[in-house]
């Protein structure tokens, strides 16, 4: 099962009015290519974009009324949900994604003394280990807050994330695309202090499926998600984690 990650119009998204990467790929190659999503929608699932925006409106009111009820957001919740608002999208797949959140578990951990201060390698266990663990069951909030276990980023500041359904009844982790964007920028620095280059370079650089070496999944999966929330911000756009 693979990892796409998709910025823009939730109307879109759910209309299914936009491709992924692969996608791309292979219609510039004259290929088809069928997604098979981990939750796959009902089949009769509403289709009609003006339809599924009218839904997408009602559920961000709805969310603004309970995150300012309790007081989480002062400004309204306002972003473009038109059918035609442009998009953007990759594929970190899951492995680099998840050398990424590990990247940020470890980093929040204190400097060992002696030995490597991250993972060597990345393990096919990667989402049981401990130290991710302990961060996403801490009580307070960490450095990553709006990372761990977050599949879904909204273009406005929330202090921590929040827990609830998606538009479509789905209940995620929502965290705030303005704040994971300063923790993925605090997150580089603190780490491999990547320049705009070096970024652009390693979200490019894909590795291979066997290819076992943490730092190298690490790079990609840094490069191509703050590559992402950067345009989410800067569109004022929603972004979530597609499967």
């Amino acid at each position: 099962m693979g990892l796409d990650v998709y910025v823009g119009s939730l109307t879109r998204y759910y209309a299914h009015d936009w491709e992924t990467i692969v996608q791309q790929a292979a219609r510039s190659q004259g290929i088809q290519v069928q997604v098979m999503r981990a939750n796959p929608l009902p089949d009769d699932e509403i289709k009609d974009p003006a339809q599924i925006r009218d839904l997408v409106i009602e559920w961000r009111s709805k969310m603004q009324a309970e995150l300012k009820a309790a007081q989480l957001i002062d400004a309204d919740l306002d972003w473009p949900e038109e059918p035609d608002t442009p998009y953007f999208t990759d594929k970190p797949d899951w492995e680099c994604f998840g050398a990424m959140t590990l990247l940020a578990a470890y980093e929040e951990e204190p400097k060992p003394i002696f030995g490597s201060r991250w993972p060597k390698t990345l393990k096919d266990s990667w989402v049981r280990d401990p130290k991710l663990k302990a961060r996403q069951k801490a009580t307070a909030p960490g450095r990553y807050s709006h990372l761990y276990g977050c599949m879904a980023w909204i273009p406005a500041r929330l202090k921590n994330p929040v827990t609830g359904p998606m538009p479509s009844g789905d209940p995620v982790m929502i965290g705030s695309a303005p704040v994971l964007l300063e923790q993925l920028e605090l997150l580089n620095q603190q780490t491999y202090a990547g320049s705009p280059e070096d970024l652009v370079r390693w979200s490019r650089e894909m590795p291979d499926p066997s290819e076992t070496r943490f730092e190298l999944k690490a790079k990609t999966g840094l490069g191509i998600v703050l590559n992402l929330t950067r345009l989410a911000v800067e569109h004022h756009l929603p972004m979530l984690l597609d499967y």
